[in-house]
């Protein structure tokens, strides 16, 4: 019988933490007519740290070749400082 891995389990549990903070964050932005620069650029990092414990973990990237993660984690960096630039 093979026993559960943990460590997925806990990296599971920080990415559905992460998306939860994520999504109040956003949330708390909706009420206002401008969007604080500090709640957009904290919500880009939830999805950044989310993206890349989704894209490490789930997607199991971590074990792939080095090009390949490398420009998986470019791309979404790319994309989340691109959309912090247009804050």
């Amino acid at each position: 019988m093979k026993t559960p891995d943990t460590s997925f389990r806990s990296v599971a549990l920080v990415a559905v933490l992460l998306l939860v903070l994520t999504s109040l964050s956003t949330w708390f932005a909706t009420g206002q007519v401008h969007l604080p620069v500090s709640v957009g650029t904290a919500a880009l990092g939830f999805a950044w740290i989310k993206g890349w414990l989704i894209a490490d973990h789930f997607m199991e990237l971590r074990e792939a070749p080095w090009l390949l993660r490398g420009v998986v984690l470019g791309w979404l960096t790319v994309v989340c400082v691109g959309l912090m630039w247009a804050l």
